[in-house]
């Protein structure tokens, strides 16, 4: 949209925007949205910090409409001494955002089920463990129209997750 205003303004025509838009390639790992086997796929591991988590998990709830939507959460990583409660925030967001399934990889994975927990999220709904046993449940839970949001700092190689659900 952005992209499309500033080509209005410099006096562009709607076929040469409409072109430049066709285009258009994102950074990889940057909400890239994508469908596997009828799956959507919000691709955003490049990196994660509060806010951005935050603004990830409302476009999760907004995408996702009246489907069911997954969180995919790896560490928010360089917080200091608020990583612990910044990682609850996250897990209060998205029980209060109706995220149907929650999984959760890192040191902080307790701290972010704490807080969905603590919003009355069923801890039925929620997965902890390692990128590989994150994957191989997510497989089997998934159904096709399902919306799957994966983000985390960079070194925590979320993008891992991404390429084994193509496979």
């Amino acid at each position: 949209l952005a992209a499309a205003s500033v080509g209005y303004i410099i006096g562009l025509s709607s076929e040469e925007i409409k072109a430049g838009l066709e285009y258009f390639q994102p950074v990889k790992g940057r909400i890239n949205i994508f469908d596997i086997r009828g799956v959507h796929i919000i691709d955003d591991t490049y990196n994660a910090n509060p806010d951005s988590m935050k603004v990830a998990i409302k476009a999760l709830n907004s995408l996702k409409g009246n489907k069911r939507g997954v969180l995919v959460a790896g560490d928010m990583l360089e917080l200091g001494e608020y990583a612990e409660s910044m990682h609850r925030e996250i897990g209060s967001l998205s029980a209060r955002s109706n995220i149907d399934r929650l999984y959760i990889t890192g040191e902080f994975a307790e701290a972010v089920a704490n807080g969905a927990i603590g919003e009355d999220k069923n801890s039925m709904d929620i997965f902890i463990g390692s990128k590989e046993e994150i994957l191989e449940d997510l497989k089997k839970w998934l159904l096709p129209g399902d919306w799957v949001l994966v983000k985390g700092s960079r070194a925590m190689g979320m993008e891992k997750i991404v390429e084994g659900l193509k496979i």
